[in-house]
């Protein structure tokens, strides 16, 4: 948040080290006639202002060209902050001015009006965040950077309007986010990590920073970022580039950028407290957050620790969420044909036990109806209980006023429980079929029986136990002189992932415990699956019983070089340039547990190991080439350009450049485009990833009987009352890398009628080709209607999908486009206070996707298509968020409004379209400051409990649970405390 307009009239020079300060860094503000304990020697007054600022978190503005070779005298006992400035700015051509209790500036005597407490229309400034280093999107150390690109800063106040406790909940309303990002919303399918999704391309296609640096992918997956192991308490503020960076970052940011940054430098000890609970009294949340911190000449030191702990709560704790069965809200019935009570076919005829029998004589079954099915959302979280602690240090050692050594370490630590429905055994499609023997010693048919499905109650529900640490550690040195600027940087990130699953079924011994009774010998025990549910023993129980254990570990180690300076002066202003190199390591390993490497486990988790590395070696080069400059702040005209050259050991090299234009035809307009080529190299898992299984939800055409006979690949009836399919995936070492290309145009306008207005207006354009995916739909699909892939789907002799294989391949192609909308508003009233508002929108005008040259391309624009069906999720044509501010002495109060347009999708077995509906929730957020060092907020999210829109197509609870929110009203309250 900050204070936007003319920068005329703060002289704001380009070689500012710290060309703006603001010293708050999240911690509530002191009042500016607050007296300070200071002892403060004679030193540069630049120094001297950074820190007034810092002691009294209050953000003072200034340009270093303003107080370039000032010194400011000593300033030693209690001084109230505008005192100690008087003293500070005594005999210079410099005074102070109080743009709002949180910001002052420091400008030119000759720029100000005497007497002046408060800025004319005319008069203002912007305010900016400190970044030293270059902000993201650029290596060039110059703030105009900014303009070249659309950019969205999530500082930690705006971090902190709402009740959110996790990263990943704080992006999800986001208007740029959407498609499918995981967090810990997300259980059907979710292993308690989080991701994110920019304009709703893969989570690949995202690149995620810490402090400008890559890390280590999350311990499973391998191809992003687990944004729960970036440590919460440590982010002062998040820069999201709405624009391809290949040309500066290098693979992954086709999408965009999120770059996290971490505290570097933090004054004092801060103690922070939060306790949440949904309207439903559940979903208990805690988090606690400790920060220490100290600096001096000599450099800095800040320790930063966190805990939470997430209760969650379970699908049948929502009314929209209790039933898969949505045929009363105009969706389909989802329930599962693996019931409890066994249901089978014998002479072509589906069977199942009637009430109150055995079953053990033929004449206890009765026909099974399509009301015979398993209500699984009894039994499934719907919010993952997740517990993290995380410790997070920053050192940073001033040799010289040239030469700084810094350290930077983090770990974290993770653990979540998802339960799942009992497993279900579908004996004629597991990857090794099991054959209930005509013999089997309680077989009461006396026929082999190859087609059972049975929900095993007796086992319990399944509980997925993810636990991951994440460790980080960065060491550079940074230097500079009168021309040049450089830092070199070694960093080092792990994740290791465990997972361990509770209650699944070992194949081999269920096999041998249903087939012939001769054969059972030596410790085996015949399982009864005919019998009424409850019917086995525990001996039975545990013979078939399976609990097992896999991990994974991810590792990234690189060297990074930068170099930048000012050429020459050219009439327009200096040339600038910035080159550097990185080279890199990257390596995934997972390791499976026995029996799901020997495909030996019901339930469609078996896989292979996974082994793979690379080396990468990257060179860049990036200039700002000033063309024209008008005078008294009239028009300017820039140039940006970057090139990055990458080497990448398993598929070769890669050139990527970059062109953007910045037009300001006058000090209140200003217009900017660019273009560039991208590219997202295959990732590790992608290549290396061994055989796995999968039951994702699938349309079959073959269900519906008007396709049997009028398609191709139709020639039998398959169960209309089936939507999961056995599907094997796996890497493909012959993949090449995604390229595409981004075109932006903005306009930003920040008019002098409105001081502290700022409207921003960008149109973006991606294409995509060589798209590397897995669809298992687009396989289905094609076989059903032309035949093709019979390779890869497998039917049985009843026509039914015993397998599908479905391996990475470059496949389809993507166009992308819309427009990004943002204002940001800023005013203080002696009589009201500081009053603001931030809108920020994303406008999807077309999302065209070909999934193989063989498919149609189609606009997916304002559509969802479920994960589990391998779809792209919500991807809504509107997507908004609105905050508004209000900061008065010692309170504070905020009101935010989150909007997600109306979706299109398609009802499965049906084959109609279906209209959700919109989407809009209300935030409040109160907040009393007392004596300046204790902040208590009360806050209510989803004030009128507005239930997620329902999806017919959701497998997951009925909704989409990687954009909207299942918890409904939630009430909070957060203590600050600094000592």
């Amino acid at each position: 948040m900050g204070i936007k307009g003319n920068r005329q009239q703060v002289n704001l020079g380009p070689w500012c080290t710290a060309p703006l300060l603001v010293a708050l860094c999240g911690s509530p503000a002191a009042d500016i006639n607050d007296s300070l304990p200071l002892t403060l020697p004679e030193q540069p007054l630049a120094e001297t202002l950074i820190e007034l600022g810092r002691q009294s978190k209050v953000s003072i503005i200034f340009s270093h060209q303003t107080v370039e070779a000032l010194r400011s005298e000593s300033l030693n006992g209690e001084l109230p902050l505008l005192e100690a400035l008087e003293v500070a700015l005594a005999d210079k051509p410099l005074q102070y001015r109080v743009i709002s209790p949180k910001a002052i500036a420091i400008v030119e005597t000759s720029a100000a009006s005497e007497n002046s407490s408060s800025l004319a229309v005319e008069d203002h400034i912007e305010e900016m965040v400190v970044h030293g280093t270059p902000i993201t999107g650029s290596r060039l150390r110059r703030s105009e950077a900014q303009a070249f690109a659309p950019i969205e800063i999530l500082t930690a106040t705006e971090l902190s309007l709402n009740g959110a406790p996790s990263l990943s909940e704080q992006l999800k309303f986001v208007p740029i986010v959407s498609g499918n990002s995981t967090s810990t919303a997300v259980s059907n399918g979710g292993d308690g990590t989080a991701t994110v999704t920019l304009r709703g391309l893969p989570a690949s296609n995202t690149l995620v920073l810490i402090n400008g640096q890559r890390v280590a992918s999350n311990g499973f997956g391998g191809d992003a970022v687990d944004l729960n192991t970036i440590p919460s308490a440590a982010i002062e503020r998040i820069e999201i580039l709405k624009d391809g960076a290949s040309a500066v970052y290098g693979s992954d940011a086709i999408a965009g950028v999120v770059n996290v940054i971490l505290k570097r430098k933090f004054e004092g000890v801060q103690l922070e407290t939060f306790y949440g609970q949904s309207g439903a009294s559940d979903n208990e949340t805690v988090t606690t957050n400790i920060v220490w911190g100290e600096h001096g000449d000599w450099g800095s030191f800040t320790l930063a620790a966190s805990y939470f702990d997430q209760a969650g709560f379970n699908s049948r704790d929502r009314d929209f969420s209790r039933s898969a069965d949505g045929r009363s809200r105009g969706g389909i019935d989802k329930r599962s044909t693996a019931t409890p009570n066994a249901r089978f076919d014998v002479n072509d005829t589906t069977l199942i036990i009637s009430e109150n029998a055995e079953g053990s004589s033929p004449d206890d079954f009765r026909t099974a109806t399509d009301e015979d099915l398993f209500d699984f959302s009894d039994f499934t979280s719907s919010l993952t209980p997740s517990e993290r602690g995380s410790i997070y240090i920053n050192s940073e050692y001033q040799v010289s006023s040239t030469l700084t050594f810094d350290l930077a370490a983090s770990y974290t630590r993770t653990e979540s429980t998802i339960s799942f429905a009992p497993t279900p055994i579908f004996t004629a499609f597991e990857l090794v079929p099991v054959v209930i023997a005509a013999d089997s010693a309680f077989n009461p048919f006396g026929v082999e029986v190859n087609d059972l499905r049975r929900r095993m109650l007796e086992l319990g529900a399944r509980d997925q136990t993810n636990k991951n640490q994440a460790t980080r550690l960065t060491f550079g040195i940074n230097g500079h002189n009168a021309d040049w600027r450089w830092s070199l940087h070694y960093n080092w990130s792990q994740t290791r992932a465990r997972e361990q699953v509770t209650g699944l079924v070992n194949l081999a011994n269920l096999q041998q415990g249903v087939g012939p009774a001769s054969e059972c010998v030596d410790g085996c025990v015949n399982i009864d699956l005919f019998g009424a549910q409850g019917s086995l023993n525990q001996q039975q129980v545990d013979f078939i019983r399976a609990d097992v254990d896999a991990i994974g570990n991810t590792q990234l180690r690189n060297l990074t070089f930068d170099l930048s300076r000012d050429l020459w002066s050219l009439p327009a202003g200096d040339l600038g340039l910035a080159l550097g190199f990185e080279v890199r390591h990257e390596s995934i390993s997972t390791t499976p547990d026995p029996l799901a490497r020997s495909g030996l486990l019901a339930g469609g988790i078996n896989f292979a190991d996974s082994l793979g590395s690379r080396n990468v070696g990257e060179a860049y080069m990036e200039w700002l080439i000033p063309l024209l400059a008008g005078s008294n702040g009239g028009s300017r005209l820039d140039l940006n350009v970057a090139l990055r050259h990458s080497e990448y050991s398993d598929f070769g090299s890669s050139t990527n450049p970059k062109l953007a234009l910045s037009y300001q035809p006058s000090r209140h307009w200003r217009l900017r485009a660019s273009y560039s080529e991208g590219f997202r190299a295959p990732s590790l898992i992608e290549l290396f990833k061994g055989t796995s299984q999968d039951f994702p939800i699938l349309l079959d055409p073959c269900a519906e009987p008007d396709n049997v006979g009028a398609l191709p690949g139709c020639q039998q009836q398959s169960d209309p009352n089936r939507n999961q399919f056995l599907t094997l995936l796996g890497g493909n070492i012959e993949l090449s890398p995604e390229s595409s290309r981004n075109k932006s145009l903005g306009i930003i306008w920040e008019p002098q009628t409105a001081a502290d207005l700022s409207l921003t207006l960008d149109f973006f354009d991606i294409s995509q080709n060589d798209i590397i995916d897995a669809n298992a739909q687009f396989f289905v699909t094609a076989n059903a209607e032309s035949g093709l892939f019979a390779d890869r789907v497998i039917r049985d002799n009843d026509g039914e999908i015993s397998r599908i294989i479905s391996t990475q391949a470059n496949l389809g192609i993507r166009r992308i486009s819309g427009l990004d909308l943002n204002s940001h508003w800023h005013y203080y009233w002696d009589w009201i206070g500081m009053v603001s508002s931030n809108f920020s929108a994303t406008y999807l005008r077309e999302y065209l996707s070909q999934v193989s040259p063989l498919a149609a391309l189609e606009d997916l624009a304002g559509t969802f298509e479920d994960a589990a069906a391998d779809g792209n999720g919500s991807l809504p044509k509107w997507k908004v968020h609105v905050n508004f501010y209000l900061q008065r002495s010692q309170w504070e109060a905020a009101y935010s409004i989150n909007f997600v347009d109306s979706l299109n999708e398609e009802i499965p077995r049906n084959g109609g379209i279906r209209e959700a509906s919109s989407w809009t929730t209300h935030d409040l957020q109160y907040a009393y400051l007392y004596r300046d060092n204790a902040k208590f907020t009360i806050g209510v999210d989803n004030v009128l409990d507005t239930p997620p829109p329902f999806l017919a197509s959701a497998f997951n609870d009925n909704f989409d649970s990687r954009n909207y929110d299942g918890i409904g009203r939630f009430w909070y309250a957060r203590l600050t405390y600094d000592f």
